[in-house]
């Protein structure tokens, strides 16, 4: 007769389910072969709980397989969740993320562990009117732990940290990490990214910002000299510049709107492109990466190819980050449309990957998102 076995909801939860196929592949072993492995059970208050086997019990009594029990002398429930997850983080099939969610989380409950026993140990004994606290042992501290994790585990600190970090701040993530729906690199990006944008955008950040009249985003669109002798474009509706009014007339605002991390992104054409990396080392900014706008038409000068692009040279001040860079691309085609008039996926882009403040120097025309 088989005993009676009890299932702790709660502790079953911190087994993940099996693959169908390795179920699959568990139950044609133990019909074929019987149930070789002894599950594992836990006595408390009267009871049989089943710590491990969950699987092999339900083939066992789905298709009248024999099956053993052995006990396991475990001291209490918190002891009972530290037992289970440090066998599951023996589990071969588990990858490099979901092995640093369970020992991160074997880190935590052996930490509350040591707590718990200092807190008992550590009681105040008196007598005759005074109190004096008893010596107490040397218990772990968080970073030790850890320490001890990454060499048992045999991953990095570095990893542990993260899946604390996803632990903490979001526990969904988390679940999903450790199910195997999402990578640990995945999930610690989501929370960076999310903690950066609440950093850039929480209304005392944009407060204090508006008041200095600082920009996180700076895109210039310069009204570049077109020809040599600039009295020649008296047809534009906008006043131009030479090379040096905009090396200093652009530069100088720059420095003054941008905020300690700013974004800068310089509108450029193709006869101008060697111009627009002197002024980035003039105005001192990093250089970062060309994007290319790629145009249905464009103009044709003789002996030459159509010139049908245009290019947006980004550089920065400071350490500014992305807030993704998912299919954020540095080609793009889009339409032409008036004369001097950016295309709408540019800022599109830049609403979807920068936060904060964003400034649109030169602008010929309103964009949502941006200041002019």
């Amino acid at each position: 007769m088989p005993p009676e076995l009890t299932i702790d909801p709660e502790l079953r939860s911190l087994i993940p389910p099996l693959h169908p196929k390795e179920f699959e592949q568990l139950k044609e072993n133990i019909i074929r072969d019987g149930c070789r492995e002894p599950l594992s059970v836990w006595r408390t208050d009267g009871k049989l709980i089943l710590l491990d086997g969950h699987n092999r019990l339900r083939i066992c009594r789905e298709h009248n397989v024999k099956f053993q029990v052995v006990e396991t002398d475990i001291p209490s429930r918190e002891h009972a969740r530290l037992w289970l997850e440090i066998c599951q983080a023996g589990r071969r099939n588990l990858t490099s993320s979901q092995k640093a969610m369970l020992w991160q989380s074997i880190a935590e409950r052996r930490a509350a562990l040591s707590r718990s026993e200092r807190a008992r140990r550590g009681g105040l004994a008196g007598g005759r009117g005074r109190t004096k606290r008893t010596v107490l042992p040397t218990f772990l501290s968080k970073g030790r732990i850890r320490a001890a994790i990454a060499a048992e585990s045999g991953l990095s600190e570095r990893m542990l940290r993260a899946a604390r970090k996803v632990r903490m701040k979001a526990p969904d993530l988390a679940a999903k990490v450790r199910e195997g729906h999402m990578t640990l690199a995945v999930a610690y990006r989501e929370i960076r990214r999310a903690e950066h944008k609440q950093k850039l955008c929480s209304a005392a950040s944009l407060r204090a910002k508006r008041l200095a009249g600082l920009y996180d985003v700076i895109v210039v669109d310069p009204p570049w000299p077109m020809h040599h002798n600039i009295e020649e474009m008296t047809h534009f509706d906008y006043p131009t510049m030479t090379l040096a009014q905009i090396q200093s007339e652009v530069g100088t605002r720059i420095q003054r709107h941008a905020a300690r991390d700013c974004h800068v992104f310089i509108w450029t054409t193709e006869r101008f492109l060697p111009d627009t990396f002197e002024l980035f080392n003039a105005w001192k900014l990093e250089y970062g990466f060309t994007m290319v706008w790629i145009k249905d038409a464009g103009f044709q000068p003789r002996l030459y190819p159509q010139l049908n692009t245009e290019f947006i040279v980004y550089g920065r001040l400071g350490q500014p980050r992305f807030l993704t860079t998912k299919e954020f691309r540095t080609g793009f085609a889009a339409p032409r449309g008036g004369h001097s008039r950016k295309p709408e996926a540019f800022y599109e882009t830049l609403r979807r990957v920068t936060g904060g403040r964003r400034l649109d120097m030169f602008n010929r025309r309103p964009i949502a998102g941006f200041e002019g």
